[in-house]
């Protein structure tokens, strides 16, 4: 939506039929017919904007599109994503923009057909990076002991998902679309069937590189099931 022409009119000025018929136009900026329930404007900072569905207090970054390995995935009507079928891999397109510069993204309600250690990769246009020893991580796992791991690869490896129990992941990704190192502080949690399980990881990419969006895979045999949700950070 772009907003109207500003007339600024002095006194002795005579107003056309079409400057008087404007009027009502003009007056009313936002089209009730553009937006959804729960939904607010978005100033783009360039005279424009849009409508967006927000959550929790925090806009919500909707992909313009996604693609998929298996299963069905679906971009509901409030920008959630839901995962459902026998996915092995999803990626989000164009959720991240320059309308904001950091984001938040959960997994939530994730099982597994089997215990598996999904895999995340950052992508843009459409295509993955799989830059080798591009993707470095390192976290910690805590049960009843602490184990900590660090590696380099053509991908990041998150911590393990199960079959039946409910598996979360929270991530914090900063400044994806702007052409530097990409950084992403995490924290996970889940259910062995024995043990809650947790951990707190830390991702970097090595290449400065702009992002629209990423990919969250497994390997192996094992599909998922859940949902995946973007907030944009105005901060």
């Amino acid at each position: 939506m772009t907003w109207p022409t500003k007339t600024d009119f002095v006194d002795g000025d005579v107003l056309t039929a079409a400057q008087v018929n404007n009027i009502g136009t003009n007056v009313n900026i936002f089209d009730p017919t553009s937006a959804t329930t729960g939904q607010v404007w978005i100033a783009d900072g360039a005279g424009s904007g849009s409508f967006q569905p927000v959550a929790g207090g925090l806009p919500i970054a909707t992909p313009t599109s996604t693609a998929n390995t298996g299963g069905t995935v679906t971009i509901e009507s409030n920008g959630v994503v839901s995962i459902t079928g026998s996915c092995t891999s999803v990626s989000l397109n164009g959720v991240f923009t320059s309308t904001y510069k950091n984001y938040l993204v959960q997994f939530y309600s994730l099982t597994a057909s089997a215990q598996t250690a999904p895999r995340l990769r950052l992508r843009a246009s459409g295509t993955d990076n799989t830059t080798a020893s591009s993707y470095q991580r390192q976290w910690a796992i805590f049960t009843n002991v602490a184990n900590s791991y660090q590696a380099s690869d053509n991908h990041w490896e998150l911590p393990d998902i199960y079959a039946t129990y409910n598996s979360a992941y929270t991530m914090y990704f900063y400044e994806p679309q702007v052409a530097v190192r990409t950084a992403i502080v995490g924290q996970h949690t889940t259910h062995d069937g024995s043990n809650a399980r947790s951990s707190a990881s830390g991702l970097h990419h090595t290449q400065s590189v702009a992002y629209d969006g990423f990919t969250f895979y497994t390997i192996a045999g094992p599909n998922f099931n859940g949902f995946v949700v973007v907030y944009g950070l105005t901060s």
